[in-house]
């Protein structure tokens, strides 16, 4: 249950959102270049891991993996925590089982789709694990300067790892010269396939350099043939397949140092080196003789089809065609990779940028030196820790002293080769980028590029719209205002009811995966019983990537969960989601749903979506038996809470328990309050403003908003400890004082539903403290909760998709899960009788009361202003600086990426 409510309070966080799919956020843009360019020479942190030294054991005869196989740390035990999960994560446990049986150390494996969020969460509450699996290295490369990740050169010989990996892989895991982790798992872009037998037909040789490939090409065109399969049709994410091409080239022509600095614009988007590679790509793109279709071709052939022509059964219809080792998976049935089709290294242009790869990797840190710790680490980056999966498929390791013929098939140990060869390696760089450019007008920029744009005029415009925030949250609600199909009910469930549709099947995707999956599987199996229909869901961590990829690969499902609307907006403004307000009755959902449900579901006039489960923060814990001695009512406005705040002054008691010591995302706790304070003194449009940067951030409202925190914050008779305990206390201790046997030492403590995890042991939610509503402070702004939700929408209109929309509309399509615990339903029909827990129930009816829902503004900021400057802001405010000269400052510095 800890993890549950963990993943429940921080999954919002969007710096540590971090994942391995096509769209990162800007956070990860900052972290991941900076680790990327761990050559340069910046100055090391003084801090260093707090048990680094004392941890270290003293030098002994062997390596700390030769001790461990000695028998000398026999019934230790060391913990991995990564985002491996289900056969990912068997997988690594298989790996990981030859080190177990030879060393008698007990590693324990723990593996999370939440990874990025969890491991801050435990670092920084004291609970890291011994070894953390980071699936880039950007958040890794924080933990390093934050001190909390020791020096790896302290177990790990440096020269047995010089041995294992290029340098390129040694200098990705170094962070301010101090080497941090060791590469694991990896993956390459830099690839080109050519139809093996018509090549050998034909006397081509694979290429050695750019000149080669050129003049292979032209080979080619003499023999009557066109060199090049290129195609980048791919929907709304069409044109990644030309950035890919641009970073592949760029690192070719340039120092990899020119890339970083172009990810993080510290050089212009359109820089010299930039439009260079652009234009080489383009000799190639844009000669009529070389690429199959001409530009026509490339921008209307499906991303999955480009290489189709080469399997033609005429002979190839083109030869070569860049890019990544997925594609077999799209060729025509029967073909087979390293039999039809094989691939050679993207060669070099310049001979003085080595041979660069585009790709990614795993690193696996310590977070500390103890020797079982260190042991496993030496294994990690042997040969010997990749064998098992190596040898089971579906796994490329970077270390170069892997054998070839551990390779269970020719695609894996092929890239393998090329990735221990690279000189440099770098993460794709549209995916680093503010997602507005990277995922955005870099994408765009590159059709209107393809459809004749000079390259000058597109690199000019995307260096123009950088950065653009975009959060796509709130709407209009107009979409209510829809005539229903037919008031009193929903008529496609009726109709599916009545076994019109059984047979049918009807398909989902979501997030939810294992318990989660589980719970939402089962209450759709009633449904199933009661229609006939056959309900196919699948959940993926991955969910957010992938849904992209198979709207725009035209494998969109009938209905995806959505765990934040923002997604759903851009797929909304793309037409591609079906427009409830026309299709089902609205009478009936605003019957069941607040206007704020309705109202966050509604993009740019259309009703798009159906909440299904929701969370708030907008709470206030207080003891619940103390509070009824001392005669204390609940306050049900502001005015009352800040009476009630003085009688218990009087009283002789401290009323507010507030702290927010959070390690390195110390400050959301009062972003929090700020949050909540505006959108009960401002209109909610003033909020989606100040989130968008269409007013200042010190806007006015803003200011009186955090005044009004700070008379409370501020208070010396109002907060236990006063700001000393606000910057001090951990914040899952903040409440800790109120359970003092002596009685409560602060009465009331403005936190989400996870706190209770933190209570001392025997406290029970409901009992020994209850919570009630955050009360308005202007009644004209209703009754506002900061919250979140998951959002169901539609992408087919058949009715039997609707009749499924229709039923996650209704109370019953909640009940098995509400019951199980667990889960909160914005739908206000849902009985209160029918939650599991008081924690659930209490949260329910404050989420179904809701006039306006906004999701925390911290987390739709730009990263680094909403968890970068807005939290660091709220800690100089706090320690003293006054409220006009933090807000500007966090102004000023509205972005800087």
């Amino acid at each position: 249950m800890r993890k549950l409510t963990l993943i429940f309070l921080f999954a919002l966080i969007a710096l540590f959102a971090i994942a391995c799919g096509e769209r990162p956020q800007a956070t990860e843009t900052d972290t991941e270049t900076d680790t990327d360019t761990a050559t340069e020479t910046t100055e090391t942190s003084d801090e260093t891991a707090d048990s680094s030294d004392e941890e270290m054991a003293d030098e002994a005869a062997g390596s700390f993996l030769e001790r461990a196989k000695a028998g000398e740390f026999t019934g230790s035990e060391v913990t991995v925590f990564g985002k491996w999960t289900e056969a990912e994560g068997e997988s690594f446990e298989a790996a990981l089982a030859p080190f177990e049986e030879a060393t008698g150390i007990d590693v324990k494996y723990e593996g999370s789709s939440e990874f990025e969020t969890l491991i801050t969460v435990r670092v920084e509450g004291g609970d890291a694990p011994d070894i953390a699996g980071f699936p880039q290295p950007g958040l890794m490369a924080q933990f390093v300067r934050e001190g909390a990740i020791p020096d790896h050169a302290q177990f790990l010989d440096t020269s047995e790892l010089s041995a294992n990996y290029s340098d390129a892989w040694i200098n990705l895991a170094t962070v301010n010269n101090q080497l941090s982790g060791v590469f694991y798992r990896a993956s390459t872009k830099s690839i080109v396939w050519y139809p093996v037998q018509a090549f050998a037909d034909a006397g081509y040789a694979v290429p050695q350099t750019w000149d080669e490939m050129i003049a292979l090409s032209d080979q080619i065109v003499a023999d009557g043939g066109t060199p090049w399969c290129v195609s980048m049709e791919h929907g709304g994410v069409t044109g990644w397949v030309a950035t890919d091409w641009v970073e592949d080239v760029l690192l070719r022509t340039a120092p990899p140092e020119t890339y970083d600095q172009w990810v993080n614009h510290e050089i212009p988007f359109n820089d010299p080196a930039v439009v260079n590679a652009a234009n080489i790509v383009g000799d190639i793109w844009f000669n009529e003789d070389y690429v199959y279709g001409g530009t026509t071709g490339i921008l209307t052939i499906w991303v999955g089809d480009t290489q189709t022509p080469m399997f033609d059964d005429a002979g190839p219809q083109c030869w070569m065609h860049r890019q990544a080792g997925w594609i077999p998976d799209f060729w025509p049935e029967g073909t087979e990779a390293g039999v039809d089709s094989s691939f050679f290294y993207l060669p070099p242009i310049d001979e003085a940028y080595g041979n660069p790869v585009l790709g990614g990797g795993d690193v696996f840190s310590a977070f500390n030196t103890r020797p079982e710790t260190a042991a496993l680490m030496e294994y990690l980056s042997l040969p010997e820790g990749a064998e098992v999966w190596v040898k089971a498929g579906g796994f490329i390791s970077p270390n170069r002293n892997v054998p070839a013929d551990w390779y269970a098939n020719y695609v894996d140990q092929a890239q393998a080769e090329i990735l221990q060869g690279a000189t440099t390696l770098r993460f794709d760089a549209s995916d680093l980028m503010p997602a507005e450019v990277g995922a955005g007008t870099f994408w765009s920029g590159m059709v209107d590029w393809v459809g004749g744009a000079d390259t000058e005029t597109v690199f000019q415009n995307i260096e123009n719209s950088w950065p653009d925030a975009e959060t796509g949250l709130g709407g209009t609600g107009d979409a209510e205002e829809e005539a229903a199909e037919e008031a009193g009910g929903y008529e496609h469930l009726a109709r599916a009811e009545a076994g019109e549709f059984a047979g049918t099947e009807v398909t989902i995707f979501g997030k939810w995966t294992e318990g989660e999956e589980d719970s939402f599987v089962n209450t759709l199996a009633d449904f199933e019983e009661r229609t006939g229909i056959d309900i196919k869901y699948e959940g993926s961590s991955e969910f957010e990537t992938l849904i992209t990829v198979r709207v725009e690969g035209g494998d969109a499902p009938d209905i995806a969960g959505f765990p934040q609307p923002g997604l759903l907006a851009e797929f909304v403004r793309e037409g591609a989601v079906v427009d409830l307000g026309t299709n089902i009755n609205t009478d009936q959902l605003a019957a069941d749903y607040s206007n704020a449900w309705i109202d966050l579901a509604t993009v740019d006039g259309q009703l798009s979506g159906v909440f299904f489960r929701a969370s708030t923060k907008s709470i206030v814990w207080y003891p619940v038996q103390a509070f009824e001695d001392a005669g204390y009512e609940i306050p049900e406005t502001w005015d009352e809470m800040i009476a009630l705040s003085d009688q218990i002054v009087a009283d002789g008691g401290t009323p507010w328990c507030v702290s927010m010591e959070h390690g390195g995302v110390t400050g959301w706790v009062a972003t929090d309050w700020v949050e909540d304070v505006l959108l009960r003194t401002a209109s909610p449009e003033v909020y989606d403003q100040w989130v968008n940067h269409e007013i200042p951030f010190n806007a006015p409202e803003v200011v009186n908003a955090a005044n009004i925190v700070g008379d409370i914050w501020f208070n010396e008779d109002y907060v236990y400890g006063g700001t000393i305990g606000i910057l001090t206390i951990w914040v899952g201790d903040t409440q800790t004082p109120m359970f003092d046997e002596a009685g409560p030492q602060c009465w009331m403590h403005r936190q989400a539903g996870w706190i209770p995890d933190f209570w001392p042991e025997g406290t029970e939610a409901g009992v020994d403290s209850s919570f009630f509503y955050l009360p308005p402070i202007d009644e004209a702004y209703g009754r506002p909760v900061l919250g979140g939700g998951d959002v169901f929408a539609a992408f087919a209109d058949r009715p039997e998709v609707l009749a499924v929309m229709e039923y996650l509309a209704t109370a019953d399509a909640a009940k098995g899960w509400v019951e199980a615990g667990g889960f909160i339903s914005p739908n206000r029909s849902v009985p209160a009788d029918w939650y599991g827990s008081y924690v659930d129930q209490g949260q329910a009816e404050i989420l179904q009361g809701a006039t306006t829902l906004r999701f925390d503004a911290s987390d739709l900021m730009p990263a680094e202003v909403g968890a970068g400057t807005f939290w660091s802001g709220m800690v100089d405010w706090v320690s003293g600086t006054d409220t006009e000269t933090v807000l500007q400052q966090i102004e000023d510095s509205w972005p800087e990426n």
